[in-house]
């Protein structure tokens, strides 16, 4: 039933697109149709168990990829929204942006098709061990990293002359500049709300077996708060709504099923999030102020690029920028110079802290700016392209068209692996704390680039996955369903 359902929601959206308008009558459509085909074929598998499965890595991903290569690429033309039409911009510019993205449409779909080739190579799930966690285990390890957590933010705050003086920090002109040389110590800081979490879950396991909704909505409103204490108030709206989904995860894989209402109102509650954030982001002295005009909001709106259009098309996806990359490797004559591997290289050092090695070679802000604005366009501290390329794009900057279905295939091979991981998990193993994590991990290397993923990869994953090695006994089975329904009954949550 999978595909005639997944034909039937791509013919759909196509339909809509070609009764509003006109443009959509183009070969591009070909290629972006083919591309949702196959994402939708992964994601109706999120209707199988009654929605219980939403966060194993592949159907979550189906329906990420849905909007990722279908729709949002359908959007940029119908509405004409292009990063090009921001203030800070490059002047060459494509006659017709839908042959570049029926190109990247191409592209896209051989990487999809190796990547669905490989993940279900890769998604066998043997017999294995099952994690047990320990409480009294849990609380020797948990409430120490917690304080750990708590002190640095502490310190963080402190070392900056208080909250205040923290968002003023990032209220800065130069705001990286503020918090160069701390990079691992806010990592390890801002995990303290998904941590926090873990702990309470495993170890108060009657009061979370049922959340009524009044529980649950101050339950996320306190973690949210937290969220935004931790780290939030940096400006990253990117951060702060993925440590909010991977909460909402949490959830929903250890707690109780939550209902396809509430996802569909969590995820408009994130769209506005972020389009009302983005205004924090802009400037924390003007945030009030646009909150409550909508005077000063559409003219810093306009000046910004900080609208609905920007959050969907800008934040959540990377069609043009990837089309207008291929525009640019394509050209003739074309100039792009290819980093080889050095962006990935430059992502993975900027974790090393300085005094262990200060060996930084240029990267992805060298690379990403000459190849948007021009061989040479790059100056260190003055001129840079800060955008984000996504699993494609950034494979496009280090190898050109040719390392775009590598990158598909390694990424494949990871989602497959970690598929046969939770495939693996008998219900009340220890590991599914970390399932919605490293799910969302996958979405995250998708749309964003190596340095985004490092980041939240030890922000939100690294010291709960620390606490859950550390706190759990380890029992192989390998006697099939008898023994897989003993472990049931001695579990954590069943």
């Amino acid at each position: 039933m999978g595909v005639p359902i997944a034909v039937a929601i791509c013919l759909g959206i196509l339909a809509i697109a070609l009764m509003v308008s006109s443009a959509f009558l183009h070969w591009f459509i070909i290629p972006l149709f083919a591309c949702g085909l196959l994402c939708c074929l992964d994601a109706v598998h999120l209707l199988d168990n009654k929605g219980r499965d939403l966060f194993d890595p592949v159907p979550l991903l189906g329906l990420f990829g849905l909007y990722f290569f279908y729709v949002a690429p359908l959007l940029h033309v119908g509405l004409g929204y292009w990063f090009i039409n921001r203030y800070f911009a490059p002047t060459d510019r494509p006659e017709d942006w839908r042959t570049w993205l029926g190109g990247m449409g191409i592209i896209n779909f051989f990487g999809l098709a190796i990547y669905r080739a490989c993940h279900k190579r890769f998604a066998k799930s043997p017999a294995g061990t099952v994690y047990r966690l320990r409480t009294s285990a849990l609380r020797l390890y948990g409430f120490p990293l917690l304080a750990l957590t708590l002190m640095l933010q502490i310190y963080v705050y402190v070392a900056f002359g208080g909250l205040g003086g923290y968002v003023d920090a990032y209220a800065n002109a130069r705001r990286d500049q503020g918090f160069q040389g701390l990079g691992w110590m806010l990592c390890i800081a801002e995990s303290f709300p998904v941590l926090l979490l873990i702990v309470f879950v495993a170890t108060h396991k009657a009061t979370f077996r049922s959340l009524p909704t009044l529980k649950l909505a101050v339950l996320l409103s306190v973690i949210s708060v937290l969220i935004l204490i931790f780290g939030g108030l940096r400006g990253s709206r990117s951060n702060t709504v993925i440590s909010l989904i991977i909460v909402v995860g949490i959830i929903h894989a250890m707690v109780q099923r939550l209902s396809w209402r509430f996802f569909a109102t969590f995820g408009a509650a994130v769209v506005a999030f972020m389009y009302i954030y983005g205004f924090y982001k802009v400037s924390p002295d003007t945030f009030w102020t646009a909150l409550t005009s909508s005077e000063s909001r559409a003219i810093i709106s306009q000046s910004s690029g900080r609208d609905l259009d920007g959050v969907l098309l800008g934040d959540l996806e990377r069609s043009d920028i990837q089309a207008y990359l291929l525009f640019r490797i394509m050209q003739d004559g074309s100039q792009v110079r290819y980093g080889y591997g050095a962006t990935y290289l430059d992502g993975m050092l900027n974790f090393i802290p300085r005094g262990l090695s200060s060996y930084r070679p240029p990267g992805k802000l060298k690379y990403g700016t000459n190849a948007i604005f021009g061989d040479g366009s790059y100056a260190e501290g003055r001129f840079a392209a800060t955008k984000v390329y996504g699993l494609a794009g950034e494979s496009m900057l280090n190898f050109g068209v040719c390392g775009v279905p590598v990158a598909f295939l390694a990424f494949g091979i990871v989602v497959g692996r970690l598929r046969a991981f939770g495939r693996r998990l008998e219900p009340g193993d220890s590991r599914q704390f970390m399932l919605p994590i490293l799910s969302i991990l996958c979405v995250v290397a998708l749309s964003s680039d190596v340095d985004n993923l490092i980041f939240v990869f030890l922000q939100n994953a690294l010291i709960p996955g620390i606490l859950i090695w550390c706190s759990s006994s380890r029992t192989s089975y390998t006697d099939g369903p008898f023994v897989a329904r003993a472990f049931r009954e001695v579990c954590l949550i069943r």
